[in-house]
């Protein structure tokens, strides 16, 4: 094996396990969601229009960003907007679980 086969090799792994870790998020999130609030389905639901509705509009425009970004600075932003998005994501769920019982109406 020469040193190129081994950095395909690496990189398939990687893509691999991150892929794996996508799919398990996927399945995990509205079963956590059926856990916090089991009388009801509408998170779980609203969780899974909302993702596939913001892939379906903001899909084409990230391509487009993309396309014409320089790789390294497009790299920065990504990992930027990646880890603001995790953090409200948390903050979001936190207050949403500590006001369970506030919105009981809404749920």
């Amino acid at each position: 094996k020469n040193e190129r086969e081994d950095s395909y090799t690496y990189i398939y792994i990687t893509v691999a396990i991150s892929a794996f870790g996508d799919r398990i998020w996927q399945y995990a999130v509205p079963i956590l969601f059926m856990d916090i609030w089991p009388d009801t389905l509408l998170p779980t639901i609203a969780y899974t229009l909302i993702v596939n509705l913001s892939i379906f509009i903001i899909l084409p425009l990230t391509a487009r960003w993309v396309d014409f970004e320089p790789r390294l600075a497009l790299l920065k932003k990504t990992i930027l907007v990646d880890n603001v998005s995790t953090i409200i994501a948390c903050i979001l769920l936190a207050l949403s679980v500590t006001a369970k019982g506030y919105m009981q109406w809404v749920l």
